[in-house]
């Protein structure tokens, strides 16, 4: 399926950001602060529905959810998660101690696991063997 390459491509892209993440080398995006590293975060979450949604459609067939619309849906989710996990990383310099600074990065590192294994999930050798009115799930979980 096609559109494994391209769910592939959007898992490196976010195993790379959360390599960026917990990197000593990298400050992430020093010009985060609260407030925009929130509003990245409701961000994604807002493309994780988009790509479940329009991934849903994808394996029913329905109109909505052809091929441009999951790349589309899934480099914006990619993208976002990578955006927070950078905007996370600017933060760091917030932070009153070193423990606080490892938290943030805890938290998300998590995030970016969750992402990866959400890309993972819908690639077609997890879903193919899936029975057919279960796969809808998959996006969803």
């Amino acid at each position: 399926m096609c559109i494994d390459s391209i769910l592939q491509a959007c898992v490196q892209k976010v195993d790379e950001a959360i390599y960026n993440l917990e990197s000593p080398t990298q400050v992430g995006n020093q010009n985060s602060t609260p407030e925009y590293t929130l509003s990245v975060i409701e961000k994604a979450l807002g493309n994780a529905t988009d790509l479940a949604t329009v991934f849903n459609l994808y394996l029913d067939g329905q109109a909505g959810g052809e091929h441009v619309d999951v790349i589309k849906a899934a480099n914006e989710f990619a993208q976002s998660t990578t955006e927070t996990l950078g905007a996370t990383k600017g933060l760091t310099r917030l932070a009153n101690d070193d423990d606080a600074a490892d938290k943030l990065v805890g938290v998300a590192r998590t995030a970016g696991d969750v992402g990866l294994r959400f890309f993972a999930a819908l690639q077609s050798f997890r879903i193919d063997p899936l029975p057919r009115n279960s796969r809808g799930s998959v996006a969803v979980t």
